[in-house]
């Protein structure tokens, strides 16, 4: 992650909860903590992404970048 930041190609990461894994998921917690994130960053498009969640482009003429980054269609 530290890479991709270094490059300008992620704006920012951070690992929830800080202090590492917990026995049990905190769903709400880290609800909260997306919408906390969400109201610091100056952004027209806020992703939240999860380990093992795949993204894929909507459009089949287009990656996943060009659809992020495309005009209004």
């Amino acid at each position: 992650m530290k890479e991709l930041e270094s490059k300008g190609l992620l704006e920012g990461s951070e690992r929830f909860p800080q202090s590492g894994p917990v026995k049990y998921f905190e769903y709400e917690k880290l609800l909260a903590r997306v919408g906390e994130v969400t109201k610091m960053l100056k952004a027209d498009w806020f992703i939240y992404h999860d380990v093992d969640e795949i993204r894929v482009s909507l459009w089949s003429n287009m990656n996943q970048k060009e659809a992020f980054t495309a005009q209004k269609l």
